[in-house]
């Protein structure tokens, strides 16, 4: 919402039509206020579930990388015979 009221107009307003529009204008910051409030909660509900699904996933993927052991340079060479010269 934008004030498209000139100082000069608003010179030659009456008082109470003037103080008719500030109400109407701090109406509508609040209704702003609140409408972002309501926003950044939606954006927090969405960032924690995200969080959730990525750390079940993470702890998953721990579950089966844990019985896959590691690589040692003598598990890479296991069962691979040397040539004989």
């Amino acid at each position: 919402m934008k004030l498209h009221i000139t100082p000069d107009v608003l010179g030659k307003m009456y008082f109470y039509d003037i103080m008719m529009l500030y109400n109407r204008y701090d109406q509508y910051v609040q209704d702003e206020q609140e409408s972002q409030k309501e926003q950044q909660k939606q954006y927090e509900a969405q960032q924690e579930e995200y969080n959730s699904k990525y750390s079940n996933i993470s702890s998953q993927m721990a579950n089966i990388t844990r019985g896959m052991g590691s690589m040692t340079p003598s598990s890479l060479t296991s069962g691979f015979n040397f040539p004989k010269i």
